[in-house]
């Protein structure tokens, strides 16, 4: 088998894991067992991004990292807001307004948008690192409006 296929075999055993553990009555083993899972997937996470950084050290420039981390930036800005507005409705503020209000609907809206977008950024990101010829630049950057180079 492909190592591809592996990896997938392997986070689908761990999804099934951690699910599997969240669903046992509570013991050392249901505890054992998710954390396993949360464990693998971390840790495949890890050498997958590794793996990409590796690639891609001979290659990229002190520009090219970056605009890379430039960019990554932003979805991990995302999650940090995210974690932000959870903390606010686990402590009750008035700013997130009274349960089943349309205040409170609006920033558990925003909340979504804001894990969705964080998620999907920090994939993009690491698809970037990970995907393509390794000596090509990354060149995605983040225009500001009203900003513009000029060459002296």
């Amino acid at each position: 088998m492909k190592r591809s296929n592996l990896v997938g075999l392997g986070s689908i055993a761990a999804v099934l894991a951690m699910v599997m553990g969240d669903r046992l009555p509570p013991s050392v083993f249901a505890k054992v067992l998710h954390y396993s899972g949360l464990g693998y997937m971390t840790l495949n996470l890890a050498l997958i991004v590794r793996a990409g950084y590796r690639r891609r050290l001979p290659y990229w420039t002190r520009d090219s990292w970056r605009r890379y981390f430039r960019a990554c930036a932003i979805p991990v800005g995302a999650l940090v807001m995210a974690l932000g507005i959870t903390a606010a409705q686990d402590y009750h503020l008035l700013v997130i307004g009274a349960r089943g209000s349309i205040l409170r609907i609006a920033w558990i809206v925003l909340l979504l948008g804001l894990m969705l977008g964080g998620a999907w950024g920090l994939f993009k990101a690491m698809d970037w690192l990970i995907d393509g010829d390794p000596a090509q630049q990354f060149t995605r950057l983040l225009k500001r409006p009203g900003r513009t180079t000029a060459s002296t």
